[in-house]
């Protein structure tokens, strides 16, 4: 959605990245080229071409603050905008593997996406009941195994039982749910591994899996939600770089940074809401900033131009498409 212009006479129009305009009581799709009546649903008369023309004027001035015309100006006035030097090399993190085209957090999902040309894989790690960490995204089985319940229930041998992969598709049976180990030895020589850490506890766990495979742990990056997290990877796991995964707050200032390094953050995931200014500052503040999850190229551009260090992408192949590009102006940057 694109919003509503509050300036406007009259109730405000909502108009819709894809077209569609709500105005007033009526909806006009753009798809089908009618309107609806949104308390009934039903049909409704109208003559679309007004609201086409209004969208399209919309839309037009959308792309131009996407594409940095506006946006510059605007940070140009914030004396907190801080704009450091694009970084030299952006990473290209593969979440969950090549999980557009396989079985998520997988083996061959893993190899695939290193082979692609990910720097680094995202995996979610949970704890099995008698204590190995395993790669798996959800709480429960249900939705990406033969399984149910939850996976802190079985034991490593009983998840090793459970198909990971039909659910995909029939092609994909037979896969199974690795450990962090199997999927860290498949890592290694070829990139790194961003940890989102699932459960508390885990950092003596991974942290051992790390020294018995003599990977350096400042190869690890670890994805924190909690202040426990953190406090208990900055002790375990000294050197490996631990990320802020919650996303942008709405508010923060070179305290909230000082405060967030003070504990042992050495960077952010953040998705979804990518303010430049908080890029910016963070970076200024020696902080990576990761953007999640992004799959399409038009916005993988824009945080391209705004200066982030890494973007986590489910689609592996446009995001190498992408960064191989020559770079556009940075977004925020300052003339010269």
């Amino acid at each position: 959605m694109l919003g509503c212009d509050l300036t406007a006479s009259g109730p405000p129009a909502l108009v819709f990245r894809d077209g569609c305009v709500v105005s007033g009581r009526v909806a006009f799709v753009r798809q089908v080229n009618a309107c609806f009546e949104i308390s009934s649903g039903r049909d409704v008369p109208c003559d679309p071409t007004p609201l086409v023309r209004f969208a399209g004027q919309e839309l037009q001035v959308s792309d131009r603050i996407i594409r940095g015309n506006l946006v510059p100006k605007l940070l140009a006035r914030s004396p907190t905008a801080q704009r450091p030097a694009r970084p030299e090399r952006m990473l290209l993190i593969a979440h969950r593997g090549d999980s557009m085209a396989l079985p998520e957090n997988t083996l061959p999902a893993i190899h695939s996406a290193f082979m692609l040309g990910a720097d680094i894989v995202e995996v979610d790690i949970h704890l099995s009941r008698d204590g190995v960490p395993v790669v798996i995204h959800d709480d429960f089985l249900e939705q990406t195994t033969d399984g149910y319940g939850p996976v802190s229930a079985r034991t490593l041998a009983e998840l090793k039982q459970l198909d990971a992969g039909r659910w995909r598709d029939g092609r994909f049976a037979g896969e199974r749910i690795p450990t962090l180990e199997e999927v860290l030895a498949l890592a290694r020589g070829r990139g790194r591994l961003l940890l989102d850490v699932k459960a508390e506890g885990l950092a003596a766990l991974i942290a051992a899996i790390y020294r018995r495979l003599d990977v350096p742990w400042s190869d690890a990056l670890i994805g924190s939600w909690t202040p426990e997290q953190v406090a208990e990877f900055a002790t375990r796991m000294p050197g490996a770089p631990i990320l802020r995964a919650n996303g942008a707050p709405e508010a923060y200032d070179a305290a909230y940074f000082a405060d967030a390094h003070a504990q042992g953050i050495r960077g952010f995931e953040i998705g979804d809401y990518w303010p430049p200014t908080f890029v910016h500052m963070a970076r200024a503040a020696g902080m990576l900033v990761i953007a999640y999850t992004v799959n399409d190229a038009g916005t993988m551009r824009r945080l391209v131009r705004m200066g982030v260090d890494g973007i986590e992408t489910d689609d592996v192949r446009t995001a190498v498409s992408v960064l191989r590009e020559r770079p556009a102006p940075m977004v925020g940057a300052p003339a010269g």
